[in-house]
């Protein structure tokens, strides 16, 4: 058998693999979801099998979850369902959407470089703002979460 860690951003549990662990056809990847099923005791979870998450249609999530936002912010609601939103979108046909990747919520270049980007920005808004990618320059530490709760606010 081998002993491994699975971890995320709180922290991280200690996993063994034998002979008879079965592995769904699957590419895992860092950062990428994965199922563990198996038995747990004395902190080692003894994996017997490990999956994707299964894949279902946007129908089948809807009809499970409805209109449910994914993607943050304070509307509970999906863009698609929410009214104001729609007209927003249909009434601006020339709105902006500035996509921003990797920006790096801990550092202090980076948050002044932000704050000048917004100020800029202060007298023609765009329609929406969406940042992806890696937000802290040190990923999965200790003290990511925290990190990210500060540069967030």
């Amino acid at each position: 058998s081998h002993c491994y860690h699975i971890e995320d951003l709180t922290g991280s549990m200690q996993v063994e693999f034998n002979d008879e662990t079965k592995f769904q056809h699957s590419i895992f990847t860092e950062g990428s979801v994965a199922i563990f099923q198996g038995s747990y005791d004395a902190s080692l979870l003894t994996v017997r099998e490990v999956a994707s998450v299964p894949l279902e249609s946007a129908e089948e999530t809807r009809a499970t979850f409805g209109n449910v936002n994914w993607f943050g912010g304070e509307d509970p609601i999906a863009f698609r369902c929410n009214t104001k939103l729609c007209v927003a979108e249909r009434t601006n046909p020339n709105a902006q959407i500035v996509i921003l990747s990797e920006v790096h919520l801990d550092n202090s270049r980076v948050m002044q470089a932000v704050y000048h980007m917004l100020s800029g920005f202060s007298g023609d808004p765009p329609l929406a703002f969406i940042f992806c990618g890696n937000f802290c320059s040190r990923p999965r530490q200790r003290e990511t979460i925290e990190l990210l709760h500060t540069g967030f606010r």
